[in-house]
């Protein structure tokens, strides 16, 4: 009994180590960027209808009623507006390998302090009667619900989209303008690719170890 409940820890800490960027890349989709129109995602539309001479920056449900990740690689490039710091949207556009473009961490707190639009604000106004001192063991200097604008700073550089590699930071239109002007689409793709494949051997390898460690006895149903 005791041996089966070590067994079933080790593979949920197998499970649980595996990476948040599931490792998959779309197979079927491919890149292909045909479409002029770089693709706008999120919460903040103040990007659509913007336009110079090289870039039409469109958002998505503009272009496309029914969005299908099929349509979205005929694209040179995403502007993503992150509403979360964890999202299933973004690990789907990442294993595309379309170059994604992502508001830097001072664009976000700069729409938190003048506008107030930002998703990652906090409006629990009594959030500071409720916040527990940090525990004598953490390496973090702040607690994940505290009000103040150097703790949101500092646990922001933890969500997805500034975790990934190969993702392109913006400070506002102007620099998004730019940055578009000058990335090298090819390049960026290329190394995304490469990182999809990481993470795909390493995805590979942990349910091999998570597996392995499951009980002879136990078997998997022929019908599952």
């Amino acid at each position: 009994m005791i041996m089966s409940i070590c067994a079933t820890t080790q593979v949920l800490k197998l499970l649980l180590s595996l990476p948040k960027l599931g490792g998959v890349p779309s197979i079927k989709n491919t890149y292909n960027p045909q479409k002029g129109e770089v693709v706008v995602f999120g919460w903040d539309k103040r990007f659509d209808g913007k336009a110079n001479d090289k870039f039409s920056l469109v958002d998505v449900r503009k272009l496309y009623s029914k969005v299908k990740l099929s349509n979205l690689v005929s694209h040179r490039a995403i502007v993503y507006m992150p509403h979360t710091v964890t999202s299933l949207t973004l690990t789907e556009l990442y294993s595309l390998t379309v170059p994604l473009f992502i508001p830097s961490m001072q664009y976000i707190q700069k729409m938190d302090g003048n506008e107030g639009k930002s998703p990652f604000s906090c409006r629990d106004l009594g959030l500071d009667q409720k916040v527990h001192p940090a525990h004598h063991t953490s390496i973090h200097p702040y607690s994940p619900d505290a009000k103040d604008p150097e703790a949101d700073y500092y646990w922001m550089q933890f969500a997805d989209h500034y975790d990934w590699p190969h993702m392109i930071y913006f400070d506002d239109l102007d620099d998004l303008q730019r940055k578009l002007e000058e990335t090298d689409f090819t390049a960026v793709h290329s190394l995304m690719v490469r990182e999809m494949k990481k993470k795909e051997d390493e995805l590979n390898r942990n349910w091999c170890k998570a597996l392995n460690k499951i009980q002879a006895g136990h078997t998997v149903p022929n019908d599952y």
